[in-house]
């Protein structure tokens, strides 16, 4: 299922995203980013940094586990044989398949100035 990511400018300090419930056939998510909103990476100096912590429940949210992170960093990047690029991405496995009382949840801190980020997110 995907599902749109509004365009939202993101303050400095940690916002936090969640929890949110995890179907037992989920077995992963993948972000993407738009770089090229008004007031989004592209647009920034690489001073503007998100990074984002992503946890996990198995029991409708009493404990949390890291399950990984990402950091982004404002500026145009540049791939050799792609050019310009215009969306970053994230992947992250749903551990435990199956399993009912899954949630997830993520903080995403900002550093630098406020970040604007559009996007997707597809769960399968």
């Amino acid at each position: 299922m995907t599902t749109p990511i509004p365009l939202v400018t993101l303050p400095l300090g940690t916002t936090r995203v969640g929890p949110a419930n995890v179907s037992a056939t989920d077995s992963q998510v993948i972000v993407y980013i738009d770089r090229t909103v008004l007031g989004g990476l592209n647009s920034l100096t690489e001073a503007a940094t998100l990074h984002i912590v992503y946890e996990m429940s198995f029991d409708g949210g009493t404990t949390w586990q890291f399950t990984g992170d990402a950091w982004f960093a404002g500026g145009i990047r540049i791939d050799p044989d792609a050019g310009q690029l215009n969306t970053d991405y994230f992947e992250v496995g749903l551990d435990r398949p199956g399993t009912s009382g899954r949630q997830v949840r993520a903080s995403l801190t900002v550093a630098g100035v406020p970040i604007a980020v559009a996007g997707s997110m597809v769960v399968s």
